[in-house]
């Protein structure tokens, strides 16, 4: 019993010991495995916050500097990148890359770099391409209209001399120049006047002219700008002189009127005679070709047109409505000459037609009151003369006179003197 009881004991013991040798191994084996969850949270939280930390650091504020407002006049392209790269200065260096943003003045967005003339807003901001920078600003950009100039090179103020200084009518029309090519832009108006002359002698001044309701028109015209000033171009009173003309069983009021002036026509505007001067240059070469072997040739140029009176106004007759055919009229002779007196010769430029700039020589008959020949309405003609004169019927008579009187003067001088001669000699024997 006793060693049963002390069997019991020492199994007692052993148990004791050996729960208090894995207690505290149990203990440790949690408190290791605590500490590694800990260890790891707090390792993945330092990381978190050391990532974001980085990023703030890195992230920088860059300030885009620009102007309030920029312009330029509209010239038919559009506003590059390269353009508006120009504009963006920066406080930071490094920024390499941004973005451009173009807004209408309604504000609202658009997809195409600006051509056309307006006010735009531009945002410029960095790239996304660029994450280490951020920023952004906004500019007006303002495309103004391309101010254009007046043509007058097709204006055509004249009239005859008539003694007053009232204003002349303009032939050919006015037009604008400094529309970029391919562009369609095209002036338009309801009518235009000149001004009075400043006095009534013949002369060539610039005169202002008017124009009625102007304005541009064409899928371009808000592109463009008119001149802000009226336009001004030459006018002449042109030396010139009236004949009234009347026609049988015609009871309208004609008049002719010869300008000492040649004027280019439509029809010749793109050929080699598109000035006055190579229109006069051409009829004197031919003038000169027929009188060069007949001494110095001078010339008048002159554009005969007959003219009918409508209402209070004198209008050029057409061609379809002259009053006859084969009209005759009679021209001045050109100053410091007269009829007999000089070698004439007439040619004629056509202005209008198939044939316009062909030259021909025309038939007249010079008479006591003027040079006859045949209207060729409103062509251009050259007179020309030479300085020569011819020999004059009477003088040439009067010289003859003057050679015979001579000769029957010798002849009978001679005939006196044999009849003398032979009296003397009759004498003489009778003596002896």
């Amino acid at each position: 019993m006793k060693k049963l009881y002390g069997k019991k004991i020492i199994c007692l013991f052993v148990c004791v010991v050996l729960a208090a040798v894995m207690m505290p191994l149990a203990a440790f084996a949690d408190n290791t495995k605590s500490d590694s969850k800990t260890t790891a949270s707090q390792s993945q939280q330092i990381n978190e916050n050391k990532e974001g930390t980085e990023d703030k650091e890195e992230i920088k504020k860059t300030e885009i500097s620009l102007g309030s407002v920029y312009k330029k006049v509209y010239d038919g392209k559009e506003i590059s990148k390269s353009d508006v790269y120009a504009l963006v200065s920066t406080k930071s260096g490094g920024v390499t890359a941004f973005t451009y943003k173009w807004y209408d003045a309604d504000g609202k967005k658009i997809n195409y770099n600006p051509v056309n003339a307006g006010t735009y807003k531009l945002k410029i901001q960095v790239s996304e391409q660029d994450p280490s920078y951020t920023g952004s600003a906004t500019v007006s950009y303002i495309i103004e209209q391309r101010p254009l100039e007046w043509d007058v090179s097709q204006l055509k103020i004249s009239k005859p001399y008539d003694g007053t200084a009232d204003a002349a009518k303009i032939k050919g029309y006015l037009d604008i120049k400094g529309v970029i090519e391919g562009d369609d832009a095209v002036l338009a108006y309801d009518s235009i006047t000149a001004a009075d002359f400043p006095t009534a002698d013949v002369q060539t001044v610039s005169v202002p002219v008017s124009v009625e309701n102007a304005g541009i028109t064409g899928t371009s015209r808000d592109n463009y700008s008119l001149p802000k000033t009226s336009p001004t171009a030459q006018a002449s009173i042109i030396k010139a002189y009236i004949r009234e003309m009347s026609f049988p069983d015609d009871d309208k009021q004609y008049r002719l009127v010869v300008e000492e002036a040649v004027y280019v026509a439509d029809s010749l505007a793109d050929t080699e005679y598109d000035s006055e001067e190579n229109i006069k240059a051409a009829l004197r070469t031919k003038a000169n070709e027929a009188l060069a072997e007949k001494g110095q040739v001078s010339a008048t140029f002159f554009t005969p047109v007959l003219q009918v009176l409508q209402g209070d106004e004198w209008v050029e007759v057409s061609q379809e409505n002259m009053p006859q055919d084969n009209i005759s009229i009679t021209l001045q002779y050109p100053d410091g000459t007269a009829d007999k007196s000089h070698e004439f010769v007439i040619y004629k430029m056509k202005t209008s037609g198939n044939n316009a700039g062909e030259i021909e020589v025309w038939a007249h008959t010079e008479k006591v009151e003027g040079i006859e020949t045949m209207l060729s309405q409103g062509d251009s003609f050259v007179i020309a003369y030479t300085a020569q004169k011819k020999a004059n019927t009477a003088m040439i008579i009067i010289i003859g006179a003057l050679a015979v009187m001579i000769i029957a003067g010798t002849v009978f001088f001679k005939m006196h003197k044999a009849d003398k001669e032979e009296l003397d000699e009759e004498a003489e024997h009778t003596v002896e």
